[in-house]
C-alpha cells in the first residue's frame, strides 16, 4: 500500500479566490490519487500552508530550521511527534526549501507538485531557469508545463537540414 501526504496551499486570499483555493487543490490531488496510485492507498497525513506570502512558516523552512537546532538523533522523533510525516517526506519539503525557501515567488506561483518536480535532483537546470523567467513575468507555473518543459529538454535536437 503506497501512503501519501496532502499538502495543499494558498498565499493569499485573493489566491483562495481565484479557483486555486484549497478546495480545488484537494479534489485534484483527489482524482490524482484515485487515478494513477497504486490501490489501495493511504493519506497519512494533511498539510494546509493558509497564507504563506505573509507568513513564511511552510514545512520545508520549519523541517530545515529544527533540524538545524535540535540534537542528533532527534529530528525523526520530532517528525513523528510535531508533524505526523514521514522522514522521506519531510526530506522531500527539505528539498524544496533549500531551492526556495526564501523565493516567495516561486513558492506562490508555482504548484506545489511542481515545486517537487522541480527540486528533483535529475530535473535539468535549463527547466529550472525556464520556470524562474515565467515566474518572474509574473506567470503562474503547473506541474504539467513543468513535466513538457523536461520532455522538450529531453527531445532528441533535429539536425538542421
Amino acid at each position: 500500500m503506497l501512503r501519501y501526504v496532502v499538502y495543499t496551499r494558498v498565499s493569499t486570499e485573493g489566491q483562495g479566490k481565484s479557483g486555486l483555493g484549497l478546495e480545488p487543490q484537494e479534489r485534484d490531488i483527489g482524482i490524482f490519487l484515485d487515478r494513477f496510485s497504486a490501490v489501495p492507498y493511504e493519506i497519512i497525513g494533511r498539510f494546509q500552508d493558509l497564507g504563506s506570502g505573509v507568513n513564511n512558516g511552510r514545512p520545508g523552512n520549519e523541517a530545515l530550521i529544527m533540524k538545524a537546532k535540535l540534537p542528533r538523533g532527534e529530528f525523526k522523533p520530532w517528525l513523528q511527534t510535531q508533524c505526523e510525516v514521514v522522514e522521506t517526506t519531510a526530506d522531500v519539503y527539505m528539498r524544496v526549501a533549500r531551492l526556495y525557501g526564501d523565493n516567495d515567488a516561486m513558492l506562490d506561483n508555482v504548484q506545489a507538485t511542481g515545486l517537487l518536480v522541480l527540486s528533483k535532483t535529475k530535473t535539468p537546470a535549463v527547466v529550472r531557469d525556464a520556470v524562474e523567467a515565467i515566474v518572474a513575468k509574473g506567470g503562474y507555473v503547473t506541474r504539467e508545463k513543468i513535466e513538457d518543459l523536461i520532455a522538450e529538454h529531453h527531445q532528441p535536437r533535429k539536425a538542421a537540414a
